[in-house]
């Protein structure tokens, strides 16, 4: 969400996990988790802060037939980095989202 993995010389690894909780009696609510981690190299030209990052979000999609193809999607995520140049990142994000069929 916040970091893509993908600076030079990078190795990363990333587990997730997915939630529909619908069995629980909550139709329409689903959440999963994120998490990453990456090591670069410590000297030489491409050198970079090793990092770790987590994510969570959760998705609320409407029943009612009035709020058809409406859904809420709650994010937040944080990015830890070590070494020189590091910097500790967190990010929110509300999204509403509206699908409509175009034909």
């Amino acid at each position: 969400m916040i970091s893509d993995f993908d600076r030079a010389g990078e190795d990363a690894w990333l587990i997730g996990l997915f939630y529909d909780f619908e069995r629980l009696g909550l139709s329409g609510l689903s959440t999963f988790v994120n998490y990453a981690q990456s090591d670069t190299p410590n000297s030489g030209p491409i050198a970079s802060p090793d990092q770790d990052e987590l994510d969570i979000t959760v998705d609320y999609r409407f029943k009612a037939p009035a709020l058809d193809g409406l859904w809420l999607r709650l994010r937040w995520g944080q990015l830890n980095q070590r070494g020189a140049g590091a910097s500790d990142r967190t990010d929110t994000r509300v999204i509403l989202n509206y699908e409509r069929p175009v034909f």
